[in-house]
């Protein structure tokens, strides 16, 4: 199968760009075990991006359908959202929080596609499980294995649901980068200084891009000056 280099990736990141936004979210399917999760996210989203794009199939519609199907029902794409609000969160009513998640989801798409669409026939190692019993966060490390260069570590963070639901990721981060943390900081400031209505709005004209794809590349340097 042939290889997708990095360079021919930002074509790819387009067709993300491009999707339509507010789009429904999906319903979450909060997992018992995120170890297995993550497992099967990988063994089901990478090979089926590759397969298409060797193919000739690869456009916005199944990239992100691919993306939405098997990655977007384990992110907790609402508390992220509310995490994203932050300290102005009670100001808010229910009506704009809904409008907001339902853009932000859209948003967040995005994000993991450009991040997770870094992947380019590597090999991606999940750590061997650890008891998280009782635990209400919880991290899952994992290695992009890269054939001519240092690994690059990734993190994805998972908090316990109340009632005992399960798991939902939250974050990830990329060689110390927490995409949260760049969203609470970018979106997050933008709703402190024009507020929800306004940044809403932006997200839905698409005047807000993810950057993920400049975090992954500042990871990928990290890992190799590291290496």
């Amino acid at each position: 199968m042939k290889k997708i280099p990095f360079i021919g990736l930002a074509a790819l990141i387009l067709l993300f760009s491009a999707a339509s936004y507010a789009m429904q979210p999906v319903a979450n399917t909060p997992t018992q075990n995120p170890y297995k999760t993550m497992t099967s996210v990988v063994e089901n989203t990478f090979p089926k991006l590759q397969k298409l794009n060797s193919e000739g199939k690869l456009n916005e519609n199944s990239a992100r359908d691919i993306i939405i199907n098997n990655v977007m029902p384990y992110i907790d794409y609402r508390y992220a959202a509310y995490m994203v609000i932050g300290r102005d969160l009670p100001k808010t009513t229910r009506a704009q929080r809904e409008k907001f998640v339902k853009a932000f989801y859209t948003y967040l798409v995005n994000t993991y596609s450009q991040a997770l669409g870094k992947y380019d026939h590597q090999k991606i190692e999940i750590a061997r499980p650890r008891p998280f019993k009782n635990k209400q966060i919880m991290v899952v490390p994992a290695k992009i294995l890269q054939p001519d260069g240092p690994a690059i570590h990734l993190q994805f963070k998972f908090r316990h649901l109340q009632d005992n639901k399960g798991w939902l990721a939250f974050d990830m981060i990329a060689e110390g980068v927490s995409l949260l943390s760049t969203n609470q900081s970018e979106v997050g400031g933008l709703i402190n200084q024009k507020g929800i209505d306004a940044v809403t709005q932006m997200l839905e004209n698409r005047q807000l891009k993810s950057d993920a794809s400049k975090t992954m590349d500042q990871a990928q340097s990290k890992a190799a000056n590291h290496g």
